[in-house]
């Protein structure tokens, strides 16, 4: 039984660093195409520490917004 664990694990891990290294690779394209200042380190530092506020950064920058909600309310107010 222990060795489905010790798979699992593994698995989980590599997941983790393939989710890592991409949301690396985005932060640090649309960081360099936008001018922000930055380094490498700090785009994966953020993506593996801050997943969220990482994700948050890229779809501001990307536009991305839904139906019912802003992405970048003045207000954080939904609207409709």
């Amino acid at each position: 039984m222990w060795i489905y664990g010790g798979i699992s694990g593994l698995c989980a891990i590599l997941l983790c660093s393939a989710y890592t290294v991409v949301v690396t690779s985005a932060r640090g394209a649309i960081r360099r195409r936008d001018g922000i200042p930055g380094s490498d380190c700090e785009d994966c530092c953020c993506s593996f520490w801050c997943k969220d506020c990482t994700m948050c950064m890229i779809f501001r920058h990307e536009g991305v917004s839904g139906n019912k909600y802003s992405l970048c309310s003045e207000t954080g107010v939904v609207q409709v």
